[in-house]
């Protein structure tokens, strides 16, 4: 039996891939407009916004995934006294191993999205740094983050229609999913 079937509210599970996924759209509609603009400048904030609150999203679906309640979920980014952010908590969890022993950890990647996604925000001086290497880090992050909450969850997902479809994954293997989402090696 999978985890979906035993632990997890499915509704729940599916309202953070959805907004995971929207957020995502968003990123890559930046992404686009960035490119194609003259003016750069205007798209590249949101950009990283967007590619964070995917991530967040991803990140509270994994939660999710492992058996946990909507009601223990981080409610801060930061740590205080009494829990844990979500900051820390994917620093230390936010990773996958398949069945083969292959592991990915993105909590690196998920802390990075947020301090980028911040600076844009709150540190206008900061975000004139952030370029197209910057756009290839996010979206080989976001690719990595799916997957590793697909490896987890044992599903692949998709948003059709305006809804969540679930299609369960034969084995847990972080290669194969990765070539299905365009990543080499050289990207891990």
């Amino acid at each position: 039996m999978r985890w979906l079937d035993r632990h997890m509210d499915e509704i729940c599970f599916k309202k953070y891939l959805k907004q995971a996924l929207v957020n995502e759209s968003l990123f890559v509609y930046f992404a686009k407009l960035h490119k194609e603009s003259i003016n750069q400048q205007p798209y590249i904030n949101w950009l990283f916004v967007a590619a964070y609150y995917s991530a967040l999203h991803y990140f509270y679906a994994f939660i999710i995934c492992k058996g946990k309640c909507e009601a223990e979920l981080p409610r801060s980014h930061m740590s205080c006294k009494d829990s844990l952010g979500d900051l820390e908590m994917a620093k230390w969890s936010f990773c996958s191993v398949d069945s083969h022993g292959k592991a990915d950890a993105v909590g690196e990647y998920y802390v990075q999205l947020y301090d980028w996604s911040y600076d844009v925000r709150y540190v206008p001086h900061k975000y004139d740094r952030l370029g197209e290497a910057e756009i290839r880090i996010t979206l080989l992050a976001l690719k990595r983050i799916k997957c590793v909450v697909q490896n987890e969850s044992g599903y692949i997902f998709k948003l059709a229609g305006g809804e969540i479809v679930l299609s369960r994954s034969v084995e847990r293997d972080l290669l194969r999913l990765w070539a299905k989402v365009g990543l080499t090696d050289n990207d891990i």
